[in-house]
């Protein structure tokens, strides 16, 4: 088992346990003890949330968001609650607080790091998405973290204390502070794990008879050399439909583009790519609808937009195509849109052509 120590059998009274079968025998057991044999094996266990693990978090009244129950659970409690602090400037934590504000509850954000959106979303986007929510009324506290969540004697929760000693009142608490791979079954099988399943282009892990897919995984594609987690449910049904292809003998690779979006408020955030640490971000839309790219050189490798209603999605999935067939961008001619969406799209469609 990786990542632990074999200790020798010191007690001679007892007999052995018989040797766990696993993908070097083409079979593994099921929780009912049950074996089952493989000719070869997706693991999709997904992600948990990371908890917050302070005095007072455990309890009711403290909600971790992740399946349709907790969401289910949240819903019910924005219902009845008066004063909402959501853990986590993320996209999950903006998208609960929005939800809270617009049924009336009075609500704080706290994110750790110095702004919210931190992973992923050019700071021009993230600061549209902070002045959008403070219209609102919603107040966001960057560079804060919880010490400990008060309660009243009967349980209930009554504040959150950050670690400078102020308290903020509230009647309950959102956690949205990322998720954590799923590795342990893969870790007891023997698989290279690093923050992840490690999987390459095709799904495959460090055994090739097994192979994984969704939340879990870190993929490595060909010349890179730490690889990425997509946590996005488009990027994990491509995944699982990579690998079944490829465990049926159809040859295919992950080569798409991530992309995702949210919706808070009449706004939405569109995102596309992956900007590399070196990339310079370019403005190209309006400060009523900001479009940032990120650029490797003259090439296109992220795009991130933000606006009132869902205008913004055509010029981000356009900015798509261009990067998936690594095209090039002139920043000037797109400038000279003015920010307009639709002149937005169509130099980026004629910019992915003209890369075929």
């Amino acid at each position: 088992m990786a990542g632990t120590h074999r200790r020798p059998h010191a007690d001679a009274g007892r007999r052995p346990r018989p040797r766990q079968q696993g993908p070097d025998d083409g079979s593994g057991p099921t929780a009912a003890g049950e074996q089952v044999s493989f000719e070869a094996v997706l693991l999709a266990p997904g992600a948990e949330p990371r908890r917050l693990r302070v005095a007072g978090s455990d309890g009711p009244g403290v909600h971790h968001l992740r399946d349709t129950g907790d969401a289910l659970s949240i819903s019910h409690a924005l219902g009845r609650v008066h004063r909402l602090v959501v853990v986590g400037g993320g996209v999950l934590g903006l998208e609960v607080a929005a939800a809270a504000a617009m049924r009336g509850v009075d609500v704080e954000v706290v994110e750790a790091r110095p702004r919210v959106l931190g992973r992923g979303v050019p700071a021009p986007i993230a600061a549209w998405i902070v002045a959008l929510h403070e219209q609102h009324g919603v107040r966001v506290r960057t560079g804060a973290a919880p010490d400990a969540v008060q309660r009243s004697p009967d349980g209930a929760v009554r504040g959150v204390r950050l670690i400078d000693g102020t308290v903020l009142p509230a009647d309950a608490v959102v956690v949205g502070i990322g998720i954590e791979p799923r590795e342990h079954l893969a870790l007891v099988a023997g698989l290279a794990c690093d923050d992840g399943i490690l999987v390459d282009a095709s799904g495959r892990t460090s055994h090739p008879a097994v192979f994984a897919a969704g939340d879990a995984v870190r993929m490595r594609r060909t010349g890179e050399s730490y690889g990425i987690r997509l946590e996005s449910f488009s990027a994990a049904g491509r995944q699982g439909e990579v690998a079944a292809h490829t465990m049926l003998g159809r040859d295919d690779t992950f080569a798409d583009v991530p992309w995702w979006w949210s919706d808070q408020y009449d706004a939405t955030l569109h995102s596309t790519g992956v900007a590399t640490p070196d990339a310079r971000e370019v403005l190209v839309g309006t400060p009523e609808a900001p479009l940032v790219l990120s650029m490797a050189g003259e090439r296109l490798v992220a795009a991130c937009g933000v606006g009132h209603g869902p205008e913004i999605a055509r010029p981000v999935r356009a900015a798509g195509r261009v990067i998936a067939a690594r095209g090039r961008v002139d920043v000037r001619e797109l400038r000279t849109s003015g920010g307009d969406p639709a002149s937005l799209t169509a130099a980026f469609r004629a910019a992915a052509r003209a890369s075929v």
